[in-house]
């Protein structure tokens, strides 16, 4: 007799039924015990959402692919359809994180915006991620160890498998006879997190029984701490974004340092932006407080810089396009070079003969009918336009003629022929674009 799924070990938290979306649950399958216990626990669900196993191959071994075969096998024999995806990685460096970063991007290839991805990681993993942040310097939120939902990409990722141990799912796989695969590469020492489980953890446990509850339950203090630390970045990010979606450094700096990162880290979390390596942005915020007027200080990271400049730290991207031209097709949104967005001249009427480019040496542009022609790098400069995102500011040319300098200032003879066209010139600009 089949045991009750209230037997079958902890419930699944978070249970299908409480999944954001609705579209399919998108199973990270490696073949091990975890991700098939995962999928034998949602197949026993009957959920009505579609199951759908992917298996990412990260082609590092000769055996790879005989396991990916194996992986889609063990799917099929639960009823399951398995997709397959085969990585190609460099073997240099951080050959572990650079896995897990492919991984995740091949998954998200899979997933839109009614997609739930749910991975396999259990009450042990939880305890390894905590020590291993824990000996990488790791604030409040780091020491939350892995979260049960979170967003990924266009949908979510979910663990439901947090509260059970790995014992327990190997006990669950016997109890059903289910088979499963053994990575050879999860018994490599060499591998930070393989070596914490396989020669400290263990001593550490004969040391002291109770150390799992221990570190659980400092995961889940931590993770209390996080939110409330987060609803103070908030705050503090409301008070210190100046009108120009800058900050204003006088008052991130009234601050404490450690209040700044975090208000700092909230602010990419809000745009949906990687955050910055921790000691990093330390030594930044060192930086800012012991800086000239004159200085510039910087930090880059993932093809994203935040600059101070003149009273405000700005967010955006590493480097800005330096020089385009482009054909603007009457009645058609024209997408500009990355980061710049989008132009769009909404309304019935069409106005051929529209270029769109970034800055010429020595141009100049009339703003005003009775006023002289201004160069376009002092107009733009005293504006406050950031000097690195000058240059790249679309510059929207009717057959050749300069007209207008993105949305924000338009030529006097441009603007009274779209008022009397009934067409408006607008701007979908990037949130951390100037």
């Amino acid at each position: 007799m089949s045991p009750r799924l209230s037997d079958a070990g902890p419930p699944l938290h978070p249970s299908p039924s409480e999944l954001p979306g609705r579209g399919p649950l998108l199973i990270a399958f490696s073949g091990g015990p975890d991700s098939v216990c995962l999928a034998q626990e949602l197949k026993r669900s009957t959920t009505p959402r579609e199951l759908i196993c992917v298996h990412v191959d990260h082609a590092l071994d000769e055996h790879s692919a005989t396991r990916a075969r194996q992986a889609a096998d063990l799917a099929a024999a639960l009823d399951l359809p398995c997709r397959v995806e085969r990585l190609q990685l460099p073997r240099q460096g951080n050959v572990e994180a650079r896995a897990r970063e492919a991984r995740y991007a091949a998954l998200q290839r899979h997933m839109d915006a009614e997609t739930t991805l749910l991975t396999a990681h259990h009450r042990d993993d939880q305890i390894e991620t905590v020590l291993l942040r824990l000996l990488r310097g790791a604030g409040p939120a780091g020491l939350a160890g892995i979260p049960r939902l979170r967003r990924l990409g266009p949908g979510w990722l979910a663990r439901p498998l947090l509260d059970w141990s790995r014992e327990q799912i190997l006990d669950r796989l016997r109890d059903l006879d289910l088979n499963w695969i053994e990575d050879p590469s999860n018994t490599l020492s060499h591998f930070d997190r393989n070596f914490l489980r396989q020669d400290i953890l263990p001593s550490l446990r004969e040391r002291w029984p109770g150390l799992d509850r221990a570190i659980l339950r400092s995961a889940r203090l931590a993770g209390a701490a996080a939110e409330e630390l987060e609803a103070f970045a908030e705050r503090d990010l409301a008070d210190c974004l100046g009108e120009a979606g800058c900050l204003r450094l006088d008052r991130l700096q009234s601050l404490s340092s450690y209040r700044q990162a975090q208000l700092l880290l909230s602010w990419c979390d809000r745009l949906g932006l990687p955050r910055p390596p921790g000691r990093r942005l330390d030594s930044l915020i060192e930086q800012l407080a012991e800086a000239r007027a004159d200085r510039q200080p910087e930090l880059r990271w993932s093809g994203l810089a935040l600059r101070a400049w003149r009273s405000g730290l700005w967010l955006d991207v590493e480097s800005w396009p330096q020089d385009y031209t482009l054909d603007w097709p009457p009645g058609e949104p024209l997408q500009l070079p990355p980061p710049l967005g989008v132009l769009r001249l909404n309304g019935t009427s069409r106005l051929p003969g529209l270029t769109v480019s970034s800055g010429r040496a020595g141009e100049r542009f009339r703003p005003r009918p009775d006023g002289p022609r201004r160069l376009v790098q002092q107009w733009l400069a005293e504006r406050d336009i950031p000097p690195w995102s000058r240059t790249a500011w679309p510059r929207i040319r009717l057959d050749d003629q300069l007209v207008a300098l993105g949305t924000d200032w338009l030529d006097p003879g441009f603007a009274d022929r779209l008022a009397a066209e009934g067409l408006e010139l607008r701007w979908d600009r990037l949130d951390f674009a100037p």
